[in-house]
């Protein structure tokens, strides 16, 4: 990269709050990068943060313990499932966690996602467990006051301590489902109406689930207004799954990061010399309000590797330098690693904020300008 494009690239990462206090009045000085090292850690710890996590409480009675601990877990769809508005089909994975809500004991959390996009779940919502008339029931949430839905929290199930406090009054309730257990140990349910959604497009929508602790069915169904099947299964017809280990790495820094890879094939990482570019977001973590983002910017940040220090902000500093081409991660960043107390007042952030950000990388340029562009397509 030439210098007068290097120094042009800077200047708008610092238009967009993503360098380093101090970045444009020196250069930074290039770190080592052993091959084959994964773990890099060069960030200065003399400003470290600190991982924030609250405490959930235990399950408030032994069979919802004993119900709740049968749902906990990720879950695999045994055959593709049919995609909305003709998408084709495709393996989809379900993630449940038993998390903390405020005047909401016994909450979980259930996160969905395709196999080929774990890092952009298409559906995110809350549930109880509660006893009533000596009888099981699961209550779903939707989320409410939150600005930008739950998008800021995918992947969160594996780290259910680490919501920002969540409080009874930001969810609304849907559905209430008396669960039934069989002689042979299956729980099964299903809603006793219809309930409002516009969710994909549908009017009303009914749900029922089915599990024994290794499988789980769910046969949620959205319908328009004139009744007609929008989305879900066919009438009498369930989406399986079983219960399987889910490959989200997740990593702890001394430093307060939690890093979360999400799997990949990943062969190509970037060489010395090679141009890198990232497509990113960012939420502040509290309200889960979106502050930034490339796909609503149009820039993506780019770099010469390896990432000289005090080139990017310290969290996506201390991130990138193990990164291979298309892999993503969400980065929880206490403030003292991301805009700590000057804030980003244009986009919204406030001082000492608690952040989460999203990145990957999705193109890498050989050192030779305008020669061989390898992005993530392999174009």
């Amino acid at each position: 990269m030439s210098t007068r494009k290097q120094w042009g690239t800077m200047a708008g990462l610092a238009a967009m709050g993503l360098v380093c206090a101090g970045a444009l009045a020196q250069e930074g000085q290039p770190i080592e990068v052993k091959p084959g090292e994964r773990t890099i850690e060069f960030v200065p710890k003399d400003i470290p943060g600190e991982i924030v996590r609250f405490e959930i409480p235990d399950w408030s009675d032994p069979e919802i313990a004993r119900v709740g601990e049968m749902l906990v877990g990720s879950y695999r769809s045994k055959a593709p499932v049919q995609q909305h508005e003709g998408d084709g089909s495709a393996e989809v994975w379900v993630h449940i966690a038993h998390t903390a809500i405020e005047g909401l004991p016994d909450a979980l959390y259930i996160e969905a996602h395709r196999a080929d996009a774990p890092d952009r779940p298409y559906r995110q919502s809350f549930a109880q467990l509660s006893k009533a008339g000596g009888r099981i029931h699961l209550r779903t949430f939707e989320p409410a006051r939150f600005v930008d839905g739950l998008d800021a929290y995918a992947g969160f199930w594996i780290i259910p301590d680490q919501f920002p406090p969540l409080k009874r009054e930001q969810m609304i309730a849907t559905m209430d489902i008396v669960l039934q257990e069989s002689p042979d140990g299956v729980f099964e349910g299903a809603s006793r109406h219809a309930y409002p959604t516009d969710l994909l497009g549908a009017m009303e929508m009914t749900g029922a689930i089915r599990f024994d602790g290794e499988t789980l069915a769910f046969a949620d169904r959205g319908y328009d207004a004139e009744g007609n099947l929008v989305w879900g299964p066919p009438e009498g017809e369930w989406i399986e799954m079983v219960r399987e280990d889910y490959p989200l790495a997740v990593r702890q820094s001394e430093t307060g990061l939690t890093i979360l890879t999400y799997p990949g094939d990943f062969s190509r990482y970037p060489k010395d010399g090679d141009s890198v570019r990232f497509a990113y977001t960012g939420w502040l973590w509290d309200s889960g309000k979106k502050f930034a983002s490339s796909d609503d910017d149009g820039i993506l940040p780019e770099v010469t590797w390896p990432v000289a220090k005090n080139t990017l902000n310290w969290a996506w500093e201390e991130t990138v330098q193990d990164m291979a081409l298309g892999m993503s991660r969400r980065i929880i960043s206490p403030p003292e690693r991301a805009f700590r107390a000057r804030g980003w007042l244009q986009k919204g952030v406030p001082p000492m904020a608690r952040i989460v950000f999203h990145l990957k990388l999705v193109n890498i340029d050989p050192p030779q300008e305008n020669a061989g562009a390898t992005d993530e397509h392999g174009g």
